[in-house]
Protein backbone atom coordinates (compact mmCIF):
# COMPACT_ATOMS: atom_id res chain seq x y z
CA UNK A 1 0.00 0.00 0.00
CA UNK A 2 0.71 3.56 -0.53
CA UNK A 3 2.04 3.73 3.32
CA UNK A 4 4.37 1.14 3.27
CA UNK A 5 5.82 2.53 0.24
CA UNK A 6 6.69 6.20 1.41
CA UNK A 7 8.29 4.19 4.65
CA UNK A 8 10.87 1.81 2.15
CA UNK A 9 11.41 4.74 -0.06
CA UNK A 10 11.67 7.66 2.69
CA UNK A 11 14.39 5.01 4.25
CA UNK A 12 16.85 4.41 1.24
CA UNK A 13 16.39 8.53 0.43
CA UNK A 14 17.58 9.59 3.77
CA UNK A 15 20.46 7.06 4.18
CA UNK A 16 24.07 8.08 3.87
CA UNK A 17 24.69 8.74 0.12
CA UNK A 18 20.86 8.93 0.15
CA UNK A 19 18.79 11.52 -2.12
CA UNK A 20 17.37 13.77 0.59
CA UNK A 21 20.04 12.73 3.69
CA UNK A 22 22.07 15.97 3.27
CA UNK A 23 19.04 18.54 3.13
CA UNK A 24 18.06 17.12 6.73
CA UNK A 25 20.61 18.05 10.24
CA UNK A 26 21.51 14.65 11.64
CA UNK A 27 18.85 15.55 14.35
CA UNK A 28 15.96 15.57 11.72
CA UNK A 29 17.02 12.27 10.34
CA UNK A 30 17.09 10.54 13.74
CA UNK A 31 13.63 11.86 14.49
CA UNK A 32 12.39 10.77 11.15
CA UNK A 33 14.05 7.89 11.06
CA UNK A 34 11.99 7.10 14.61
CA UNK A 35 8.50 7.90 12.88
CA UNK A 36 9.54 5.50 10.06
CA UNK A 37 9.70 2.81 12.45
CA UNK A 38 7.22 3.87 14.56
CA UNK A 39 4.75 3.77 11.26
CA UNK A 40 6.25 0.52 10.20
CA UNK A 41 5.63 -1.39 13.24
CA UNK A 42 1.95 0.55 13.54
CA UNK A 43 1.54 -0.71 9.84
CA UNK A 44 2.08 -4.65 10.86
CA UNK A 45 0.42 -4.31 14.24
CA UNK A 46 -2.57 -3.04 12.31
CA UNK A 47 -3.70 -5.13 9.25
CA UNK A 48 -7.52 -4.50 9.71
CA UNK A 49 -6.79 -0.82 9.72
CA UNK A 50 -9.04 1.40 7.72
CA UNK A 51 -7.97 3.35 4.67
CA UNK A 52 -8.24 6.22 6.41
CA UNK A 53 -6.42 5.36 9.10
CA UNK A 54 -3.70 4.57 6.88
CA UNK A 55 -4.13 7.93 5.34
CA UNK A 56 -3.92 9.51 7.89
CA UNK A 57 -0.33 7.92 9.29
CA UNK A 58 0.80 8.72 5.71
CA UNK A 59 -0.38 12.46 5.82
CA UNK A 60 1.83 12.46 8.99
CA UNK A 61 5.00 10.95 7.57
CA UNK A 62 4.70 13.51 4.42
CA UNK A 63 4.59 16.53 6.96
CA UNK A 64 7.30 15.52 8.77
CA UNK A 65 9.31 14.65 5.20
CA UNK A 66 7.97 18.21 3.37
CA UNK A 67 11.09 20.43 4.79
CA UNK A 68 13.71 18.04 3.66
CA UNK A 69 11.94 17.41 0.53
CA UNK A 70 12.01 20.98 -0.40
CA UNK A 71 14.94 21.73 0.56
CA UNK A 72 16.30 18.70 -2.05
CA UNK A 73 14.21 20.54 -4.74
CA UNK A 74 15.25 24.07 -4.48
CA UNK A 75 18.84 22.91 -4.00
CA UNK A 76 18.19 20.96 -7.40
CA UNK A 77 15.90 23.08 -9.11
CA UNK A 78 18.30 26.54 -8.15
CA UNK A 79 20.94 26.53 -11.28
CA UNK A 80 18.80 26.18 -13.51
CA UNK A 81 16.69 29.42 -12.41
CA UNK A 82 19.85 31.17 -11.37
CA UNK A 83 21.10 30.59 -15.07
CA UNK A 84 18.19 32.23 -16.72
CA UNK A 85 17.96 34.93 -14.92
CA UNK A 86 21.65 35.76 -15.77
CA UNK A 87 20.44 35.16 -19.28
CA UNK A 88 17.70 37.58 -19.13
CA UNK A 89 20.01 40.12 -17.58
CA UNK A 90 22.46 39.34 -20.55
CA UNK A 91 19.84 39.39 -23.23
CA UNK A 92 18.77 43.14 -22.60
CA UNK A 93 21.87 44.61 -21.45
CA UNK A 94 22.78 42.96 -25.14
CA UNK A 95 20.08 44.89 -26.80
CA UNK A 96 21.06 48.13 -24.92
CA UNK A 97 24.32 48.88 -25.73
CA UNK A 98 23.64 47.34 -29.32
CA UNK A 99 20.43 49.50 -29.83
CA UNK A 100 21.47 51.27 -33.05
CA UNK A 101 19.01 52.23 -35.57
CA UNK A 102 16.09 49.49 -34.24
CA UNK A 103 15.61 51.50 -30.72
CA UNK A 104 16.84 55.01 -32.33
CA UNK A 105 13.43 56.20 -31.24
CA UNK A 106 13.66 55.71 -27.52
CA UNK A 107 15.42 58.18 -25.31
CA UNK A 108 18.72 57.45 -23.72
CA UNK A 109 17.06 58.01 -20.52
CA UNK A 110 14.54 55.08 -21.27
CA UNK A 111 17.25 52.75 -22.17
CA UNK A 112 19.72 53.52 -19.03
CA UNK A 113 16.18 52.63 -17.08
CA UNK A 114 17.04 49.24 -18.33
CA UNK A 115 20.67 48.84 -17.43
CA UNK A 116 20.10 49.98 -13.88
CA UNK A 117 17.47 47.30 -13.44
CA UNK A 118 19.82 44.68 -14.97
CA UNK A 119 22.81 45.98 -12.75
CA UNK A 120 20.50 46.21 -9.60
CA UNK A 121 19.02 42.63 -10.76
CA UNK A 122 22.74 41.31 -10.89
CA UNK A 123 23.83 42.95 -7.49
CA UNK A 124 20.81 41.18 -5.65
CA UNK A 125 21.76 37.50 -7.38
CA UNK A 126 25.27 37.92 -6.25
CA UNK A 127 24.55 39.31 -2.81
CA UNK A 128 21.60 36.29 -2.12
CA UNK A 129 23.73 33.67 -4.15
CA UNK A 130 26.55 34.14 -1.67
CA UNK A 131 24.74 33.52 1.48
CA UNK A 132 23.06 31.08 -0.27
CA UNK A 133 26.03 29.04 -0.80
CA UNK A 134 27.51 30.14 2.83
CA UNK A 135 24.87 28.13 4.52
CA UNK A 136 24.59 24.32 4.92
CA UNK A 137 22.29 22.04 2.90
CA UNK A 138 19.80 21.17 5.82
CA UNK A 139 19.59 24.95 6.71
CA UNK A 140 16.45 26.79 5.27
CA UNK A 141 17.35 28.62 1.96
CA UNK A 142 17.26 32.09 1.23
CA UNK A 143 17.44 31.89 -2.51
CA UNK A 144 14.64 30.19 -3.59
CA UNK A 145 13.37 29.89 -7.13
CA UNK A 146 10.17 31.52 -6.83
CA UNK A 147 12.07 34.72 -5.75
CA UNK A 148 14.16 33.83 -8.91
CA UNK A 149 11.81 33.83 -10.88
CA UNK A 150 9.72 36.48 -9.89
CA UNK A 151 12.75 38.81 -10.19
CA UNK A 152 13.29 38.05 -13.65
CA UNK A 153 9.70 38.88 -14.69
CA UNK A 154 9.91 42.08 -13.56
CA UNK A 155 12.91 42.83 -15.89
CA UNK A 156 11.50 41.10 -18.61
CA UNK A 157 8.34 43.73 -17.89
CA UNK A 158 9.98 46.71 -17.31
CA UNK A 159 12.87 45.90 -20.63
CA UNK A 160 9.95 45.01 -22.96
CA UNK A 161 7.65 48.09 -22.18
CA UNK A 162 10.66 50.26 -22.86
CA UNK A 163 11.46 48.68 -26.01
CA UNK A 164 8.23 48.12 -27.59
CA UNK A 165 7.51 51.69 -28.03
CA UNK A 166 6.10 52.58 -31.10
CA UNK A 167 8.73 54.91 -33.06
CA UNK A 168 7.11 58.28 -33.86
CA UNK A 169 5.60 58.99 -37.84
CA UNK A 170 7.67 61.16 -39.54
CA UNK A 171 6.15 65.11 -39.41
CA UNK A 172 4.36 66.12 -42.78
CA UNK A 173 5.99 68.35 -45.42
CA UNK A 174 3.96 71.18 -45.39
CA UNK A 175 3.58 71.83 -49.15
CA UNK A 176 2.83 67.91 -48.64
CA UNK A 177 -0.35 67.18 -50.29
CA UNK A 178 -3.18 65.28 -47.89
CA UNK A 179 -4.09 62.19 -50.09
CA UNK A 180 -7.11 62.91 -52.40
CA UNK A 181 -6.48 66.28 -52.30
CA UNK A 182 -5.55 66.51 -55.60
CA UNK A 183 -8.48 64.67 -56.95
CA UNK A 184 -10.73 66.98 -54.71
CA UNK A 185 -9.01 70.20 -56.61
CA UNK A 186 -10.04 68.49 -60.51
CA UNK A 187 -13.53 68.29 -59.22
CA UNK A 188 -13.63 71.44 -58.13
CA UNK A 189 -12.07 72.90 -61.18
CA UNK A 190 -14.70 70.69 -63.37
CA UNK A 191 -17.58 71.96 -61.45
CA UNK A 192 -16.16 75.95 -61.76
CA UNK A 193 -16.17 75.12 -65.67
CA UNK A 194 -19.27 73.42 -65.94
CA UNK A 195 -20.52 76.82 -64.05
CA UNK A 196 -18.79 79.35 -65.89
CA UNK A 197 -20.33 77.15 -69.53
CA UNK A 198 -24.20 77.11 -67.65
CA UNK A 199 -23.53 81.15 -67.29
CA UNK A 200 -22.61 81.86 -70.61
CA UNK A 201 -25.67 80.02 -72.30
CA UNK A 202 -28.18 82.02 -70.23
CA UNK A 203 -26.46 84.88 -71.10
CA UNK A 204 -27.05 84.19 -75.24
CA UNK A 205 -30.88 82.93 -74.16
CA UNK A 206 -31.26 86.35 -72.39
CA UNK A 207 -30.15 88.56 -75.86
Amino acid sequence: NDLEAFIFNMRDRMATGGEHAEYASAEERDSFDRELMTAEDWLFDNPDATKLEYMDKLDELKHSAEPIIRRSKEDRSRAESVQAVHGEIDKYRGLVELAGERFSHIAPERLAKISAACDELEQWLTEAKAKQDALPKHAEPVLLSADLEARRHELTKLADEILSEPAMAPPREENEEQPGAKADQIKAGDGAEQGSDSASDCQRDAE
